[in-house]
């Protein structure tokens, strides 16, 4: 038995009630997902601020995030590690600046300001799950904060979203971390690869 997936698009039709008909754009098989990307960088929503809570050095996460890493924070003071928020929660608009003006700045193609930021609407700092910690130098990956990290973020429903060589062709990230710890943030992540 196979399973198929239908992508629905939907549009006006003449009729009497002026009704919306869907209609399917693409049928996908299982084990294949729709592509949906800007410079190889997924969609994301925008949490409501409302959901948000404080984390420190001014950074906010949704809140079932937050506490899971305020949680994982204090495990690793325990043992003597320091992990410090640097970007939580962004807006499409302070992203825009992030993406747009940065590119400028630095004299920099949006092809290549994409392989280490996302353009605005794309990154998974809009849905609150995402924080950076420490420092943004691919160097952190030769911290000991970095080696918790890798032994102990799961432990806290927390995974490193750029790792070496990854698919989406981004800039290895070793600050860059997201939680994934319920149904609802692992669809806002896209975890089943699908859009």
């Amino acid at each position: 038995m196979s399973w198929f997936f239908i992508i629905l698009t939907g549009f006006y039709v003449e009729a009497s009630d002026r009704q919306l008909v869907t209609l399917p754009s693409s049928v996908v098989s299982q084990g294949q997902c729709k592509q949906v990307s800007k410079y190889n960088h997924y969609p994301y929503e925008e949490v409501s601020t409302s959901f948000l809570k404080p984390v420190g050095n001014g950074q906010m996460l949704h809140q079932d995030a937050a506490k899971a890493f305020l949680d994982m924070r204090q495990a690793a003071q325990i043992d003597g590690i320091n992990l410090t928020p640097l970007s939580g929660f962004r807006s499409r608009n302070q992203q825009k600046y992030l993406f747009y003006e940065v590119a400028k700045q630095r004299g920099q193609t949006l092809e290549q300001r994409a392989k280490v930021s996302a353009p605005p609407g794309y990154s998974q700092h809009h849905t609150g799950l995402a924080i950076d910690v420490n420092s943004l130098d691919p160097s952190f990956a030769s911290t000991k904060a970095f080696t918790w990290l890798q032994n102990n973020a799961k432990n806290f429903n927390f995974s490193l979203s750029f790792k070496e060589n990854n698919s989406q062709d981004v800039s290895f990230e070793p600050w860059h971390w997201a939680w994934h710890g319920s149904e609802d943030a692992r669809l806002a992540l896209h975890d089943d690869g699908c859009i």
